[in-house]
């Protein structure tokens, strides 16, 4: 008899300890319902991916996936348990649903009179319920429920019917979804009921390219009679969409305040495993003093009419790389790539690509219907039909189109046109010559030709543009630097030419050349052109110097110079490499070499306008080349002032840079020889 009554104290202390108030009827309702809530902390208010939400907002009936039947068992301590049910059934914009739970005590010997009969009782509740919920639009649903109630302890009886009504309000991509409903309520002023008022947020990450699926909920349950309320947290991981593992935390302030927590954890865990539409659950509830709650449910789900698919449509990114081609075959840009965005995925049902001309004709479509969770996001397309021929040159369009499948919908990825070119014809090339034959002797007719090229792509821009002039035996004497760093898909130039080559920059000798212009547009297409002319000059007959006059004849003697006449006189010329030193400034041992010359230019050169040109070879920027070939020529100029006494109006000082090489800058000892002082006595 001891251990019976030991085992009805200890029952109803656990119904005092699990968030309820002795004064209230029917307690048993605050029990926790569904093993999946119960494991998120009884945080299901705006959970509708399961019947199990029915127990606490009726308006999920309309929301809920499939049909689903959902059954639960609570092994509570000394005995007791409780038993649930709910099902779902969704129709279009409406949906039913049924709840019922069971709780009973271990059975306990009935005593009258401090004497044991041969009886025995428990307290059983039972709960039956129906639910009506309506869709308001897709993302809104309100619902109601009506519930029965019977509550019996030996041979006493009672009966209750209470009302539920709730809402949920989702996004349209269901990653939010806000709920209220109030459970328990009753029209009677008999009787004090539990209850409450419950607020909760749910939050959903969908990973698909993980398999994962992560729900996040958060609720307030607020007493309908104190305003006293208790906070949930619950978070859920779904792998695969086969194995759940969750966990709950219920934060009660006034239990906690009280030192309730010492009795009972306020932590909850549990998991999942779900095969097809077949699936068990397990919630862990472990409590300090009285025990362990161990909660075990099935369920499975139905289509006990097709719901509605619905489909969202949604943009994604297309980029067309390059945005000309050329698919003729020669391997240069003979494909096209196309790339989409879409990253987030969940089962791809249909890829489809699409080529349309300029007036919306479909040349081109590939389509794939095998459904996959792994896609390839480049798309090669090699420029032809769907019958095999190469399209036509001109302006396309491409676009994409994917589509999704998810639980409850079909999401349509479309992207915009984007344009592209074919091209598969060469640039055309004009040229025009201004005089078939030309005679660069400098007596003013004839002494330069000109070369007008006009150079056309119809489709896309000229990348390249190459011209230079050879000899009829293919040598070349003298090459052009045309800039086509801006896109054009037109140019008309006009090209000099006075005759001289590009390494000793003399006259060239008389015959037939021609110019060859080379050009490639952008999508590889490359054409040539030439044009011949001939070259022709009367040659004058030369002048030798025999004999240098006496005057002059000093200036052959300079030491570390080079000293020879021509047409423009007496010509001094010093290697800037031994000349000076790495600062700049005069070497030192050239100092005699230069007194000796100042000696000479004030004993017999003192009337004349004497020229000193600093020289540089074609290595490094034209235009820093011109600076440092001037900064020698004032570099002496300046020794031959300050040091040596020369008169400053004497001179006219020169930087010329590389503009007259005497031997080719291909070969070092060309550019040495290129790298040089001239000190010019006129005649």
């Amino acid at each position: 008899m001891k251990k019976n009554i030991v085992f009805l104290i200890i029952s109803i202390i656990v119904f005092l300890i699990i968030e309820i108030n002795a004064s209230y009827k029917y307690e048993e309702l605050l029990i926790p319902a569904g093993i999946r809530a119960t494991g998120c902390g009884k945080n299901f208010v705006s959970m509708y991916d399961t019947a199990e939400g029915l127990f606490y907002n009726p308006s999920l009936a309309t929301m809920v996936h499939y049909g689903e039947l959902t059954l639960g068992y609570n092994m509570f301590y000394v005995g007791s348990s409780l038993e649930d049910l709910a099902c779902s059934v969704p129709f279009g914009r409406i949906g039913f649903g049924i709840v019922g739970r069971m709780f009973s005590t271990a059975e306990l010997q009935v005593i009258k009179n401090y004497v044991e009969l041969d009886e025995k009782f428990k307290q059983v509740t039972l709960v039956g319920g129906g639910i009506f919920a309506v869709k308001l639009s897709n993302n809104i649903s309100f619902g109601i429920s009506a519930k029965c109630l019977e509550k019996s302890i030996y041979t006493q009886k009672s009966f209750a019917l209470l009302y539920d009504a709730g809402f949920i309000i989702k996004t349209t991509n269901d990653v939010l979804s806000i709920a209220g409903s109030l459970l328990n309520y009753s029209v009677s002023n008999n009787e004090v009921y539990p209850t409450n008022y419950n607020f909760g947020v749910k939050f959903k990450f969908d990973l698909p390219q993980q398999q994962t699926k992560i729900n996040l909920l958060l609720s307030t349950q607020i007493d309908y009679h104190t305003y006293k309320p208790v906070y949930s947290f619950g978070i859920e991981h779904w792998g695969s969409d086969v194995l759940g593992v969750r966990l709950g935390y219920v934060y009660d302030k006034d239990k906690i305040e009280s030192q309730v927590f010492d009795q009972i954890s306020y932590f909850t865990a549990g998991l999942s495993l779900k095969i097809g539409n077949f699936g068990i659950d397990y919630t862990y509830s472990p409590n300090s003093v009285l025990g362990t709650t161990h909660n075990i449910g099935v369920n499975l789900r139905f289509m006990g009419r097709k719901r509605e698919i619905k489909s969202v449509l949604l943009p994604c990114e297309l980029v067309v790389e390059p945005q000309v081609f050329s698919p003729n075959g020669d391997g240069i840009l003979d494909n096209i790539f196309f790339r989409h965005n879409v990253s987030t995925y969940t089962q791809l049902m249909e890829i489809s690509y699409t080529v349309n001309n300029v007036n919306g004709e479909t040349m081109f479509v590939f389509k794939s219907t095998t459904a996959t969770t792994e896609i390839d996001k480049f798309f090669v397309y090699d420029g032809k039909t769907n019958d095999g021929k190469i399209l036509p040159d001109g302006v396309y369009t491409a676009e994409v189109i994917l589509k999704d499948k998810t639980e409850d919908k079909i999401v349509v990825y479309e992207s915009q046109k984007k344009e592209f070119v074919v091209d598969t014809q060469s640039p055309n090339i004009e040229i025009n010559v201004s005089t078939e034959v030309f005679s660069p002797n400098n007596d003013g007719i004839n002494d330069t030709i000109e070369f007008f090229l006009d150079v056309k792509d119809n489709l896309s821009y000229i990348e390249q543009l190459d011209a230079s002039i050879f000899t009829i035996q293919n040598k070349k004497i003298y090459s052009y630097k045309i800039d086509v760093s801006t896109a054009q898909k037109g140019l008309n130039l006009t090209l000099l030419w006075d005759g001289k080559d590009e390494i000793y920059n003399k006259v060239v000798p008389n015959g037939k050349y021609k110019l060859l212009v080379n050009t490639k547009d952008i999508a590889g297409n490359k054409s040539s052109k030439e044009a011949a002319f001939e070259v022709y000059s009367e040659e004058k007959p030369k002048v030798v110097v025999e004999k240098v006059l006496e005057k002059e004849e000093k200036l052959f003697y300079i030491k570390g110079a080079k000293v020879f006449l021509d047409e423009r006189g007496i010509v001094v010329i010093f290697s800037t490499d031994e000349l000076f030193d790495n600062e700049g400034q005069i070497n030192p041992q050239k100092y005699d070499s230069l007194l000796s010359l100042a000696e000479i230019i004030k004993e017999k050169y003192s009337d004349k306008k004497i020229l000193i040109e600093g020289h540089t070879d074609s290595v490094g920027d034209e235009q820093e080349n011109k600076k440092k070939s001037s900064k020698y020529a004032w570099t002496v100029y300046s020794y031959f002032i300050k040091n040596l006494g020369l008169d400053w109006k004497q001179f006219e000082v020169k930087g010329c840079g590389e503009e007259r090489p005497i031997a080719s800058n291909k070969t070092k000892l060309g550019r040495a020889q290129n790298r040089r002082i001239e000190i010019i006595i006129p005649k």
